[in-house]
């Protein structure tokens, strides 16, 4: 075990010696995950440096639909071929990391879903079905449970006890004539030895969930934070705290309030806010008042705004993307302070930060009153005043609100179109079967249900099936049939 961890190349993955050559095999690495695992099984624990270098190969290898590539040599995956063997694999190393409940592992369940085993369709090459393919898909949806498992394991039982020889020298093999590659490189023998693998997969392991893993994940983003020091990476491991038990990320996300740079701050306010952490609130009420770095007060960004030295166009776009940060934390914590806040942004704020200022407030309160008048500048103060007089006539609504409104991303769309993956799940309050409805920046509500949830994410259908939200929104959901209804008799207008 300490050889393997030893002989990692520099990128995460291995290569099939152990010369450091920077060429990171997928499929080497797979098979590399699963010795570890069996280190971890008898007590031998994984380097907290191990575990973040497969971390940072999974996030360079694996393409946002959930396909992954097969063998790199930098970041650069172009020219590099794919299949779901390659992708059951990587699934696993997901679930061995504790990671096996997030929306990219659930996409990539629903794609093996659409390639089920069967005899007829193991191909002559490594790029269609192969023996080899079934051990990590059987592997990997056996991991993933209900409803990927019986469906998965109808036609893996089928397909398996069909097809062994059943007379002479050959009786109880499978034959691994259909499968070229395979029947070039291991024959008879490899083809019988995955084969039974996985007719033995009910019991040679226990499932991997996210609850086993919870102590080690943590730990290694933690300590990997405190020693990385490349951008790139570190954005890796913030974006990772989305998926971490609610305790665990506050903890790493109080620390970078201290430590991080401007970006990671930022992004570790608006994910404490979301928790309803005081800490968060505060910290993005600094961002408004003693930031240089984030122009809230509107002023035309220009070359000369930018600072001495700085490439002008790459400090701009990242200026707007904090602003958007720091606004929709401010949603997410959902206090009258708060909605004050973006109130008074909003007879400031132009152009995009309008609009994020606009929407903020229309997830914050279910509200967009006078959004239609804010085309004409003059009139910014008349909204203004409306808004004003709607956070005095409900004054202590916003609490009861708060505690029925849950913001969420849109991780990505489920591949059967018909529903999507939220980054919030079960440790906010989601579960099977909830009711809802979700405001996004369309201004236009959807009726939602829940189908299933996990500990840190979701996946969620739409009752117009043509209205639904797209990867990266923001959306709100109100808990139950109805949203909470505000004093004064308040129009509930689609924001514009």
């Amino acid at each position: 075990m300490t050889y393997l961890a030893q002989h990692q190349q520099p990128e995460g993955g291995w290569d099939y010696g152990p010369q450091i050559t920077h060429r990171n095999d997928t499929s080497v690495t797979g098979w590399v995950i699963l010795a570890l695992k069996a280190g971890n099984a008898v007590g031998w624990r994984t380097p907290w440096q191990t575990d973040y270098g497969l971390l940072r190969f999974m996030a360079y290898n694996t393409a946002p639909n959930g396909t992954v590539h097969y063998a790199l040599r930098t970041t650069d995956t172009s020219g590099t071929y794919q299949n779901h063997a390659l992708l059951s694999g990587m699934l696993c190393a997901r679930q061995y990391l504790g990671l096996g409940e997030i929306p990219l592992a659930e996409r990539q369940a629903c794609i093996l879903q659409q390639d089920f085993p069967g005899w007829r369709q193991l191909k002559t090459d490594h790029l269609g079905q192969t023996f080899y393919y079934w051990y990590y898909g059987t592997l990997a949806n056996f991991n993933m449970g209900e409803p990927y498992w019986p469906e998965w394991n109808k036609h893996m039982t089928q397909t398996l006890l069909t097809n062994m020889e059943q007379r002479g020298h050959k009786r109880g093999s499978w034959d691994p004539k259909r499968s070229n590659w395979e029947n070039a490189y291991g024959g008879r023998v490899m083809s019988t030895a995955l084969s039974v693998l996985n007719l033995e997969v009910y019991y040679r392991y226990m499932r991997t969930t996210l609850a086993a893993q919870q102590d080690h994940l943590p730990q290694t983003v933690q300590f990997a934070l405190a020693e990385e020091t490349d951008p790139a990476c570190r954005k890796i491991l913030v974006d990772l705290l989305l998926w971490l038990p609610n305790e665990e990320a506050a903890k790493i996300a109080a620390g970078l309030l201290e430590t991080g740079s401007l970006e990671e701050k930022v992004a570790a306010a608006a994910l404490l806010a979301r928790q309803k952490d005081r800490r968060g609130e505060e910290a993005l009420f600094s961002f408004l008042g003693a930031q240089p770095d984030l122009q809230l007060n509107a002023q035309p960004r220009t070359q000369s705004n930018a600072p001495a030295g700085s490439q002008p166009d790459e400090q701009l776009e990242l200026s707007a993307q904090l602003e958007r940060k720091v606004i929709y934390g401010l949603a997410f914590s959902g206090g009258e302070k708060a909605v004050s806040a973006l109130i008074e942004l909003l007879g400031k704020a132009e152009g995009e930060t309008l609009e994020a200022v606009k929407h903020a407030l229309y997830l914050a309160t279910g509200r967009a009153l006078g959004f239609k008048l804010l085309a004409d500048h003059e009139r910014a103060d008349a909204v203004v005043k409306l808004w004003r007089k709607w956070l005095k006539e409900n004054e202590g609504l916003l609490a009861d609100m708060s505690a029925q409104r849950l913001f969420a991303r849109v991780a990505m769309e489920a591949p059967d179109g018909e529903s999507f993956f939220l980054d919030i799940g079960a440790a906010y309050g989601i579960h099977n079967g909830l009711n809802g409805t979700i405001y996004r920046e369309s201004g236009v509500p959807v009726r939602v249900r829940v189908l299933r949830t996990f500990a840190q994410s979701s996946q969620v259908t739409a009752a117009d099936k043509g209205g639904l939200p797209s990867a990266g929104d923001w959306v709100t959901i109100i808990l139950g049939e109805k949203p909470v209804p505000g004093k004064g008799n308040v129009e509930q207008q689609p924001a514009q």
